[in-house]
């Protein structure tokens, strides 16, 4: 299913100033009474009607797809031509500047690599390592905590799976942390990235961010665009992520860019494998960062950067720390 975007939404009345004004709607086109025909040739023309309908559709699918793909493809060229030099008089690769500068290396869960994930002690060697953002999971506890944790269940009396949603606080195993002692113990100085798997969660997300004074510098990450629009009005202060893949934006990825702009979006983060620099000119036209996640190795990173991406997600710190000083020092 592709992702949409729902010009109807009542959060889209008040977005942010700084994005383009609402496109202007297409007039509706008046519709023809058509006369009384028999039910054998009403049947008839019904059929005959539907058939060119559904012939017509396959030829706009198709010349849309065809357009997507020479879209798709010259993006790629763009690209490989700016990663080899091509066009630049001196012959040297160019790096295609990013909005963001240097970009946020985002310890993924934090320092998984090396410590258990979402865990107090995977934050803080994210830290030492030199992660220049945390990105994290929330839940939301029976009792109102949020708590960090990726797939929100853990082990009680053994081999039996609760759902955090369903325990108190004090009812979760001790290596699970809330977000109210992750800002105790790290501040709000780093960004801080979540996904939030449970949408009943982001009030108190918030409420908690702002307590601390942390809401600026959260990036608050979603896949329901519409679940988007209606944060944006609640919350005006943290930063929105639309997390997609490429395959799942129907139509027009510049259409689908502008209207994420329109609506409040501030960044899109997509797996590494579906960027290129073409995408990433294209989302920073329309003010939109571009975040790329699952960089793992070091060549991935790497063209992550050069591709002009503003913040990557990975497991191993010190490969994201090391990439970027070398690049961003070039």
């Amino acid at each position: 299913a592709a992702v949409s975007l729902s010009s109807s939404s009542a959060a889209t009345a008040t977005a942010p100033a700084r994005r383009s004004d609402r496109l202007s709607a297409a007039a509706s086109l008046p519709t023809r009474r058509r006369p009384r025909a028999s039910a054998a040739k009403a049947a008839t023309e019904t059929a005959a009607a539907a058939s060119i309908h559904t012939d017509t559709t396959r030829k706009i699918d198709a010349r849309a797809e065809n357009g997507r793909t020479h879209a798709l493809e010259e993006s790629e060229q763009r690209m490989a031509e700016t990663r080899s030099g091509a066009g630049n008089n001196g012959g040297l690769a160019t790096r295609i500047p990013s909005l963001l500068d240097p970009p946020i290396a985002f310890a993924h869960r934090g320092a998984r690599a090396q410590a258990p994930e979402n865990t107090m002690e995977a934050f803080d060697l994210a830290h030492k390592l030199g992660a220049t953002g945390i990105e994290t999971d929330v839940w939301r506890t029976a009792d109102g905590r949020i708590v960090l944790d990726h797939d929100g269940r853990c082990r009680r009396w053994g081999v039996l799976r609760r759902r955090i949603g369903s325990l108190d606080r004090d009812r979760l195993p001790a290596h699970i942390p809330t977000l109210d002692e992750y800002y105790r113990r790290f501040g709000s100085e780093l960004p801080l990235s979540v996904d939030v798997k449970d949408a009943a969660a982001f009030d108190d997300l918030v409420a908690v961010a702002r307590g601390h004074g942390a809401a600026s510098a959260l990036w608050v990450c979603h896949h329901d665009m519409e679940v988007l629009i209606g944060w944006r009005e609640a919350a005006p202060d943290v930063q929105l992520v639309a997390s997609v893949r490429l395959a799942r934006i129907g139509g027009p990825v510049e259409r689908w860019a502008a209207e994420a702009a329109r609506v409040g979006i501030d960044a899109v983060n997509m797996r590494r494998s579906d960027w290129n620099g073409g995408l990433t000119t294209l989302f920073h036209r329309f003010g939109v960062l571009a975040f790329g996640w699952d960089a793992q190795h070091d060549h991935h990173i790497a063209e992550l950067i050069d591709m002009g991406i503003d913040a990557v997600y990975g497991d191993h710190v010190d490969r994201m720390v090391e990439v970027l000083a070398r690049h961003c020092a070039d």
